[in-house]
């Protein structure tokens, strides 16, 4: 005698948010490839300057003596350039997540349409 045995899994209909079926394709779906495209690319600027940052950091307290004026000039600009960019990205980061829609219930019970107040910075 054979028995098997049948699992059944529960199938969601919603992403749990706000009982609208999660979509798979659309604007929403393109926006967080787009978000996730724009942090990377944040990241990535970070990272970068931040490395060549490191290397004038090295030159100036190693070499400031035979440093030339150009190759300091140099990294500085590029220094700012990568920075700049990371700003851009993030910029464009901040204009994706403004089109969003929010799910969130306490977000929308809350909104007054006032920007958030985010308090004094940490510096």
């Amino acid at each position: 005698m054979t028995s098997t045995v049948t699992t059944i899994k529960a199938v969601r209909d919603s992403d749990g948010t706000n009982g609208k079926p999660k979509r798979e394709h659309g604007l929403a779906q393109l926006r967080a490839t787009e978000a996730r495209g724009l942090i990377r690319l944040v990241s990535e600027a970070d990272y970068e300057g931040g490395e060549v940052l490191h290397a004038l950091h090295e030159l100036i307290y190693s070499n400031w003596d035979s440093a030339s004026k150009a190759e300091l000039e140099g990294l500085v600009a590029e220094v700012q350039i990568c920075m700049q960019a990371a700003d851009h990205y993030l910029l464009m980061l901040g204009s994706v997540i403004d089109e969003r829609e929010d799910t969130s219930h306490e977000q929308q019970d809350q909104d007054d349409g006032d920007p958030q107040d985010l308090g004094e910075p940490p510096f």
